[in-house]
């Protein structure tokens, strides 16, 4: 072999060698191109997945919320829709109008004791109306801003009914111990006196709560807390 073929023979496999190593260069960054774009759209998907996923909790927290809205709005009628808007007042800031003078019906019930007189105490039990009403209902007037316990306190002095009420500073409101010689106690751990307005037991003092015009006031004596009569508290 000459030594011009020798050196033909030399740069062709120089070329040959560096055409292959620019090909395999060019073949890894193919390759790590198309693993980066696969990666990307990996990414890309699994976000879109979390995006989805978001929207879809959202959703279901929003539908959640207004079912929950629509019964609590649906549990109450008439009246008694309005009750729970009204925040209690306390006593000394009453705004009482004594030109206007309203109707509101008035019920003491001890109803509860009339099939469990074995409860109180045997010099008590004289003391409970055979057909369990302290005072049936009627109708009676009130001052504009005048409270239930305005109402009640006016009611049982003029029909001579014995009434025990506890001043109680830290709820800045009064709490009825007994009415007609029966109070809290006397039947049991979890008896004594709560009211209802409109058929809603609030859960704030009787003194705090202002009247409206028609309002149906019940004074019941439970044996549970007021669970046995719709209401959940006291008074």
């Amino acid at each position: 072999m000459s030594k011009v073929t020798k050196i033909i023979a030399v740069c062709l496999i120089g070329f040959i060698g560096l055409f292959l190593f620019l090909g395999m260069q060019n073949r890894k960054q193919v390759v790590e191109n198309i693993e980066d774009a696969t990666q990307e759209v990996l990414v890309n998907e699994e976000n879109r997945n979390e995006e989805e996923q978001a929207n879809e909790n959202t959703g279901q927290s929003i539908g959640l919320g207004d079912v929950l809205g629509s019964n609590q709005n649906g549990s109450s009628s008439g009246q008694g829709s309005s009750n729970a808007t009204r925040p209690p007042v306390a006593p000394g800031n009453q705004d009482v109008n004594k030109d206007v003078q309203y109707t509101a019906t008035l019920l003491i019930s001890m109803q509860t004791l009339v099939n469990n007189m074995d409860m109180l105490s045997s010099p008590l039990r004289p003391l409970v109306p055979a057909n369990g009403f302290l005072m049936a209902r009627r109708t009676v007037t009130f001052l504009q801003g005048e409270s239930v316990f305005d109402v009640l306190n006016r009611e049982v002095r003029a029909s001579n009914i014995h009434m025990v009420v506890r001043n109680v500073p830290a709820f800045n409101s009064v709490y009825i111990e007994s009415i007609g010689n029966i109070g809290e106690f006397d039947a049991g751990p979890l008896s004594g006196w709560v009211y209802k307005v409109n058929g809603w037991g609030p859960n704030f003092g009787a003194s705090q709560f202002i009247l409206e015009d028609g309002d149906v006031i019940e004074w019941h004596y439970t044996l549970d807390l007021g669970r046995d009569v719709g209401v959940e508290g006291g008074n």
